[in-house]
């Protein structure tokens, strides 16, 4: 069983922000799966197959910087070991169209990464960095991520949903 765990915050007033773009993919990758409130677990779950693999998507109940206990108690309920968690956020230091998939690694400022890396004891397991930095970097980070994406931004960013399901199809064929 494999856990994908979109990173944003929750509220309608955040669904279309860069801070979201995690929670963006995973609906994406959800498709039409039905999403129900777990609230024991403090996130929305969804579940799928994806060839012969069972998907647990999920996305926090709680902020961005407090979603580790989302994870880790989801984790923990569907006895999931972190090795088969695929963590999904925005990451300012990618340009807009660009990703990182990567394992094991420090949370590289990332709070959101910093409270799953506490809530799971471990930094093994894999993250998905979505780039949302446009043309330069804004001076001040914490509220352009907090901001929606431009017209513009938002259309790259759309087209950008295919090559991202891809790299987690790949990512689920690896051993």
């Amino acid at each position: 069983m494999i856990l994908i765990f979109g990173m944003g915050n929750p509220g309608e007033q955040y669904q279309n922000t860069r801070h979201n773009a995690g929670h963006s993919v995973v609906d994406f990758l959800a498709g039409n799966a039905v999403w129900k409130e777990k609230k024991r677990l403090s996130a929305v779950i969804a579940e799928g197959m994806i060839g012969h693999k069972k998907i647990i998507f999920a996305k926090s109940l709680n902020y961005m910087n407090e979603s580790g206990a989302a994870v880790a108690a989801v984790a923990c309920f569907f006895k999931i070991k972190p090795e088969n968690i695929l963590v999904v956020h925005d990451e300012i230091d990618l340009k807009l169209g660009t990703w990182k998939l990567q394992h094991n690694r420090g949370a590289g400022g990332h709070h959101g990464v910093e409270s799953v890396i506490k809530a799971l004891g471990t930094s093994a397991f894999w993250r998905l960095r979505v780039g949302i930095l446009p043309e330069k970097k804004p001076v001040d980070t914490a509220t352009f991520v907090l901001k929606p994406f431009l017209k513009k931004e938002h259309e790259l960013f759309a087209t950008h949903l295919d090559n991202l399901q891809q790299v987690v199809l790949n990512w689920l064929q690896t051993p």
